[in-house]
């Protein structure tokens, strides 16, 4: 079972320091994200980074063991990102991923391993309730995503993408063999093109971006 973490991003707000690596309660942002997914029993690490954080990123977990990088040479978003990582992923029933840049103060990964397990689905996502920005919603019915729209300015209802979600090793590269990554779609969105069953669990607790 492996974690990929999504480091990737040119961030701009806080150049030239790179986001991931920036510190939080005296801790950089890129370790409290290794950090959880161990005190999850997640021990084998993925990073998705670009090639001018590689060498801050790899300082911070120069302490850390079974830890990879992967440099994401272009701006093609998520969906791509993850598909750097595909030769380290193949051999795994499924992966979860976290987006880097951003924290939540409680552990929900048990939470969201519930759910995948006992729904038998193809990936489930982590959701939270829009809070003004710009995000893509994401519609749901009482138990699946159905779809996800384009990102809209000021959103005072509806739910968005926390960041974290499991997907089916198998099927998510199935749906995005011969993709072009032109079209930036989110990494489910490619699967629910195929017809996959995607769940959610809804987090109300506290973000930090």
């Amino acid at each position: 079972m492996k974690a990929v973490i999504l480091a990737g991003g040119h961030g701009t707000r806080l150049y030239p320091f790179p986001k991931n690596t920036i510190h939080f309660l005296g801790k950089p942002l890129i370790r409290y994200h290794v950090d959880e997914f161990i005190e999850n029993k997640i021990n084998e690490f993925i990073i998705v980074c670009n090639k001018f954080n590689q060498k801050y990123i790899k300082n911070y977990l120069k302490d850390y063991s079974n830890v990879r990088y992967v440099v994401q040479n272009s701006s093609k978003g998520t969906a791509h990102g993850i598909g750097c990582a595909k030769k380290y992923l193949d051999n795994d029933d499924y992966f979860i991923v976290k987006y880097g840049d951003s924290l939540v103060l409680e552990n929900i990964i048990k939470l969201l391993f519930k759910k995948f397990y006992k729904e038998k689905l193809d990936g489930t996502l982590a959701l939270r309730k829009a809070s003004g920005n710009s995000y893509g919603i994401v519609k749901v019915n009482s138990n699946l995503v159905k779809s996800f729209s384009e990102k809209t300015h000021n959103i005072k209802n509806g739910l968005v993408n926390l960041g974290l979600f499991i997907l089916k090793t198998d099927k998510y590269f199935d749906a995005i063999k011969n993709v072009s990554f032109e079209e930036e779609l989110f990494p489910a969105e490619y699967m629910l093109k195929k017809n996959c069953k995607i769940g959610y669990y809804i987090f109300n607790g506290t973000r930090v971006d």
